[in-house]
């Protein structure tokens, strides 16, 4: 007699699946004179800033410690790597990078991607970088590995004040300083921070102090122009 058992359990097939090679992802480079709407690859590696978030400067003082000040935001800038690639379709890249060539100069487009603050208004703040190129035989460029040097773009009417000339004393911004030596007049604080006894006087204007020789007491607390 059989004996009844159990039915084998159907085998089961594993199906192999390939791995899908998903494609670089683009950055999209538009502007409106001339009109251009392009889409790059990107590159090996992410955007990178490279300026943008300091805006201090050290003011030498003589025999005295440095003292730090605040000069403004600089333009934000960040290395964004890209790459042309024709080469595994035998096809000419030259025409997309003619059109990126048209973005040169005083051109400005928004660029949208994975880079920092995608979707803002950039210029081109340096020459891009070259890497890797290969060219066929007849000297076709097949593919062009660059990094774009990008400077978000402001409006001067959006930018603040006006540039300061060199060397000129900005009254509206003025720094604290106190008073810790026994001779100290503003005509030696003018000396030792920015190496010109005659800032005595704008120094005087904005203490309400008219004689820049007397001496001032210790602790007090004084306005100082920034000097360029």
């Amino acid at each position: 007699m059989a004996t009844k058992g159990k039915a084998p359990a159907p085998k089961k097939h594993h199906k192999k699946h390939k791995k899908l090679a998903f494609p670089h992802k683009q950055l999209r480079l538009v502007a409106a004179n001339p009109a251009v709407d392009i889409e790059v690859p990107m590159g090996d590696g992410p955007a990178t800033p490279t300026a943008g978030y300091a805006g201090w400067e050290e003011v030498q003082r003589i025999e005295r410690r440095a003292m730090t000040s605040f000069q403004g935001l600089p333009a934000f800038q960040q290395d964004v790597p890209i790459m042309f690639d024709g080469w595994s379709e035998d096809r000419s890249i030259e025409r997309q990078l003619e059109e990126l060539e048209m973005l040169g100069g005083n051109v400005v487009f928004r660029a949208i991607g994975p880079i920092f603050r995608s979707g803002s208004k950039f210029v081109f703040g340096d020459e891009p970088e070259y890497g890797e190129m290969i060219r066929a035989s007849d000297e076709t460029l097949l593919r062009v590995r660059m990094t774009l040097k990008l400077m978000e773009f402001v409006r001067p009417n959006l930018a603040g004040t006006k540039p300061r000339p060199k060397h000129s004393v900005d009254m509206g911004i003025p720094l604290e300083y106190t008073v810790h030596g026994d001779d100290d007049t503003l005509a030696k604080i003018a000396f030792d921070l920015y190496h010109d006894r005659s800032k005595a006087i704008v120094i005087g204007r904005l203490n309400k102090i008219t004689d820049v020789h007397k001496k001032l007491t210790i602790g007090r607390k004084l306005k100082l122009p920034v000097l360029d």
